[in-house]
């Protein structure tokens, strides 16, 4: 296979992907911030499955040029989550979501 053919296998491969795993982890840091105490994510509307309102455009570009990428950060009220401890709960809000997702789809498969 030519390099334009693994590299047109590779992006069909890693649209649905991508269109899965951010807005999950951006939901992630969503569900955490509310469930810390900050009710502005849900008022700004982060607690929806379009992919749109997570994708940033040159995080989805990045990923088909560098396989690196990234969503839009969910916005926080700096009052209601301010101590270190609930700081870190809500950036690993993330990564949990990716790991729960990643478990429920590798028991699926």
């Amino acid at each position: 296979m030519t390099g334009l053919g693994v590299f047109l296998v590779s992006a069909v491969m890693l649209v649905p992907a991508l269109l899965i795993a951010i807005p999950v982890h951006e939901m992630g840091h969503a569900a955490a911030a509310y469930l810390l105490g900050d009710r502005s994510v849900r008022y700004f509307g982060y607690f929806t499955w379009n992919p749109r309102r997570f994708l940033d455009p040159l995080g989805v570009i990045a990923v088909f040029i560098a396989l690196i990428g990234w969503g839009r950060k969910v916005p926080v009220q700096p009052n209601r989550i301010s101590t270190m401890g609930q700081k870190v709960l809500y950036e690993l809000g993330g990564p949990a979501a990716n790991l729960l997702a990643a478990v429920v789809v590798g028991v699926i498969l």
